[in-house]
C-alpha cells in the first residue's frame, strides 16, 4: 500500500512539473507577442516617415512648377516645355499614391484582424465566462464596407493592446485555477473522495489552457503576416525615395529661409526672383 501511494506521489509530481513547464512556455509565447508588435509599430513609423519627407519633396516640386508657370506664362512655348517638368512631378506623384494606397490597405487590415480578434475574446468572456471586462480606452468600430479607411497608429496599438488585455486576463485565470486545483489535491490526500471533482476542474482548465494556446496562435500569424507585408511595403517606399533623390537634388534654393553662399551648386540672379539658375563653377 505504501508503495502504491509512493507511485501515486511520483506521477502527481511528474505531472505538476510537466504543467508547470507548459505554464512557462504558453507565457514565453504571449510574451514574444509583445516584441513583435514593437517590430510591426516600428516599421509602420519608418513608412511614415519616409512618406512624409517624400510628401514635403513633392510639395516643393508643385511650389517650384508654380511658381515657373507664373512667371513665365507670356510665351505658350514656355509653358510648353514646362509640361515635361508636370508630367515628372505627375509620375512621382501617382508612384507616391499607389504605396499610400497600399500602405492604408495593410493598416486598415492590421486594424481588422485585432479588432475581430478583441470581439472574440470579449464574446468569450460574456458568453463562456460570464465576465463583463470593462475596456478602459475604446477603439474605434472597424468598417468592413471600408477597406481603405485610414486608421492611425494610435488607433492600432490601441486595439492591439485591448485584445491582448484580454488574451492576459486568461493567462491570470489559468493561474489561479491551477493553484485552485493543486489545493484540492492537496486534500484529497487526506481521504476525502474528490477525485471526480478534481478530473472535472482540470478538464476545464485544459479547455482554457487551450484556448489561451488557440488565440495565442492568432496573435502570432496576424503580427508576423502583417510584418512580412510592411517590411515589402518599407523596401518599396525606400527605392522610391531613393530614385527621387537621384532625380530631384536640392541644395540651396530661393525657397529656403538660409542665407545663400558662394559654395552652393544652385544660384540666384538678381533678375530672376523666382526661379534659380544652374550655373557651372
Amino acid at each position: 500500500m505504501y508503495f502504491v501511494f509512493c507511485i501515486l506521489i511520483y506521477f502527481y509530481l511528474i505531472f505538476d512539473r510537466i504543467n508547470i513547464l507548459q505554464m512557462e512556455e504558453i507565457e514565453y509565447k504571449i510574451c514574444k507577442l509583445k516584441n513583435v508588435f514593437a517590430d510591426v509599430k516600428t516599421t509602420i513609423e519608418k513608412i511614415v516617415e519616409i512618406k512624409n519627407t517624400i510628401k514635403r519633396k513633392l510639395a516643393y516640386l508643385k511650389e517650384i512648377h508654380g511658381d515657373l508657370i507664373k512667371t513665365n506664362s507670356s510665351k505658350k512655348i514656355f509653358l510648353i516645355c514646362l509640361e515635361s517638368f508636370h508630367f515628372q512631378y505627375k509620375v512621382m506623384t501617382f508612384d507616391t499614391d499607389n504605396l499610400h494606397r497600399n500602405f492604408l490597405l495593410l493598416t486598415n487590415r492590421a486594424y481588422c484582424d485585432y479588432y475581430n480578434l478583441y470581439s472574440l475574446l470579449y464574446k468569450l468572456f460574456e458568453d463562456e465566462y460570464k465576465i463583463d471586462i470593462p475596456t478602459l480606452n475604446k477603439h474605434p468600430t472597424y468598417n468592413d464596407l471600408e477597406p481603405f479607411s485610414e486608421y492611425k497608429l494610435e488607433d492600432l496599438d490601441l486595439v492591439y493592446n485591448n485584445a491582448f488585455e484580454l488574451l492576459s486576463y486568461l493567462l491570470a485565470r489559468l493561474k489561479e485555477n491551477e493553484i485552485t486545483i493543486n489545493k484540492y489535491k492537496s486534500r484529497s490526500q487526506s481521504g476525502i473522495r474528490i477525485d471526480n471533482f478534481i478530473n472535472t476542474l482540470e478538464y476545464d482548465n485544459k479547455i482554457l489552457k487551450d484556448q489561451i494556446e488557440l488565440y495565442t496562435s492568432y496573435f502570432d500569424f496576424f503580427q508576423n503576416t502583417q510584418l512580412k507585408y510592411f517590411v515589402d511595403l518599407l523596401e518599396k517606399i525606400t527605392g522610391l525615395q531613393q530614385k527621387i533623390d537621384e532625380d530631384i537634388q536640392f541644395h540651396e534654393t530661393p525657397w529656403d529661409k538660409k542665407t545663400i553662399t558662394e559654395t552652393d551648386t544652385l544660384l540666384q540672379t538678381p533678375d530672376d526672383c523666382a526661379v534659380s539658375q544652374w550655373e557651372e563653377k
